[in-house]
């Protein structure tokens, strides 16, 4: 896995902002639940994967955060389909 991936990763999901900060915890705060969300999703995008099963992906975001996720799956699906 490249350093370039990884950063593509960060700026394409909008991770910029708390790239440097901690997930966080029941005792320690750290970034937002969509970045949470987002986080979580980026982790796996960034190996590349064949298959990527989302459960629920956007459960408990605001309307905003989940089109944002919607519209970023489906960027995906359009980039794996003309590559």
């Amino acid at each position: 896995m490249s350093r370039r991936r990884v950063d593509e990763t960060i700026k394409s999901m909008k991770l910029e902002k708390c790239q440097n900060t901690f997930i966080g915890g029941p005792m320690v705060k750290g970034i937002s639940g969509g970045e949470k969300k987002r986080t979580s999703i980026g982790v796996e995008l960034v190996s590349n994967p064949s298959c990527l099963l989302l459960d629920e992906p956007t459960s408990g975001l605001d309307s905003f955060t989940a089109f944002y996720i919607m519209y970023f799956k489906n960027l995906i699906i359009k980039i794996k389909v003309i590559n």
